[in-house]
This record gives structure tokens, C-alpha cells and sequence, in this order.
């Protein structure tokens, strides 16, 4: 039986021009254009006005929860995205939800339009725990370990 060698040529997992590119530190404010100081930034279409809260993407969402969390991004990812999707499901069918802290959910109204589905929905929330902790004015009804 008779074999055969391949040579292979050992392969850069990067290209010379990535490289380049990751190896040139970006420009310090200092270091920039002169004009691109003095532009002001335009504002986005979807920026907020003056008082609005933005709106939470799901993408800053994911961040949160690996934030808070601290589990890795690749398996937060699928876990927000699926309970995203199963919320809409849910809502869709005009379900009530109690999740809290979220709050309870109840579908007002549903309309079908040609682009897709408007739900106005309820939400109830109960108080924070920190609210109410402030209601006690921080008295611990527990007694410490040491007494």
C-alpha cells in the first residue's frame, strides 16, 4: 500500500494587512484633525430628545446581563434572545404575565395592521425592595451573631 506525503505551507491565521492595522495605535484627540474638533456631533434620527430616556436594545441588554451576572456573552446571548421571543409569543396570544420584578402584564388591546401587530399593554410593578427598605429606615429586625 503505498502512501503519499502532502506538503502544506503553514498559514498566518491574520494577513499582513490586518496586522498593519492592529498594530497602529488610534490617534490620540491630541494627534487629530484639527476640523474634526471643531464639527459638532450631528444628531442621530433616533437620538432622544432632551428628557427622554433612551430605549433599551437588545444588544445593551445582553451587556447588562453579562455585566450583572457574569456569565460569558456567547451563552447570555441565546438565553435573552429566547426569553425575548417567548415574551412576544406571549403577548401575541394576549396572555397575562406576572413575572416580577418586571411587574404583571395585561394585553389592552391587540390590532393586526399590514406591517405587523400593535399590542398596548399594561404593566403593574410592586415596589423595589430598596423602597422599601427605606420605609423601615433601615432597621434590622434581626439581631447580630455576636449578641
Amino acid at each position: 500500500m503505498a502512501t503519499t506525503t502532502r506538503k502544506t505551507t503553514p498559514r498566518s491565521s491574520t494577513t499582513r494587512a490586518s496586522t498593519a492595522r492592529r498594530s497602529k495605535p488610534a490617534p490620540t484627540p491630541a494627534e487629530a484633525p484639527e476640523i474634526a474638533q471643531e464639527a459638532a456631533p450631528l444628531p442621530a434620527a433616533d437620538a432622544p430628545e432632551q428628557g427622554e430616556v433612551p430605549e433599551l436594545r437588545r444588544g445593551e441588554l445582553i451587556d447588562r446581563v453579562v455585566e450583572q451576572t457574569g456569565i460569558r456573552k456567547k451563552f447570555a446571548k441565546p438565553v435573552v434572545e429566547e426569553v425575548l421571543a417567548i415574551l412576544g409569543e406571549e403577548l401575541a396570544a394576549g396572555r397575562r404575565m406576572n413575572l416580577q420584578p418586571l411587574g404583571r402584564i395585561k394585553v389592552s388591546r391587540q390590532d393586526e395592521l399590514e406591517n405587523g401587530r400593535l399590542i398596548v399593554a399594561r404593566i403593574r410593578q410592586a415596589l423595589r425592595a430598596a423602597d422599601e427598605e427605606d420605609a423601615t429606615d433601615g432597621e434590622d429586625p434581626l439581631a447580630d451573631a455576636a449578641e
